[in-house]
């Protein structure tokens, strides 16, 4: 039951953040977006490999035999991170305010790397699996920032 829980967890993550994003598309794509920014295909395959990745990576750290106190800890981690995924769609797409999305996805991006350091003594192969998700969060970070200095 609780991995069935982390499934439909990351799926509404997912989902939201991707109901989020479309109501800004418009938006976006008549702004000046950055020569290297990827196509929305090339975005949406990442984010659900991420997702996969993310949601197997939980599932792995719910499976261990012993429960010590960073248990609840990344679990924990991993909610506050999925608020601030999807915070992160509603902060530059819905509400277009690129730069408060910046300082948004710095803190995604802590969070991130914060669940990798409590998983890597006990599930080094759960920490593993965000290593995609951490690199991704710094380009998609460096990306908006690109895109906030091109339409300031």
């Amino acid at each position: 039951m609780k991995y069935l829980a982390v499934v439909l967890s990351v799926l509404a993550v997912g989902g939201v953040g991707s109901w989020l994003t479309n109501q800004g598309l418009s938006w976006y794509n008549q702004a000046n977006i950055p020569s290297f920014a990827p196509g929305g295909g090339v975005i949406g395959t990442v984010w659900t490999v991420i997702y996969i990745l993310s949601a197997i990576s939980l599932i792995l750290w719910l499976s261990q035999k012993s429960k010590g106190q960073s248990h609840s800890a990344v679990v924990w981690w991993f909610v506050v991170n999925g608020i601030l995924n999807a915070g992160w769609s509603y902060l530059f797409f819905f509400k277009q305010q690129v730069g408060l999305a910046i300082v948004e996805m710095l803190v995604l991006e802590v969070t991130v790397l914060v669940l990798i350091s409590l998983m890597w003594k006990r599930v080094r192969w759960s920490a593993i699996l965000l290593i995609p998700y951490a690199l991704w969060v710094a380009f998609a970070t460096y990306l908006a920032y690109s895109f906030w200095v091109l339409n300031k």
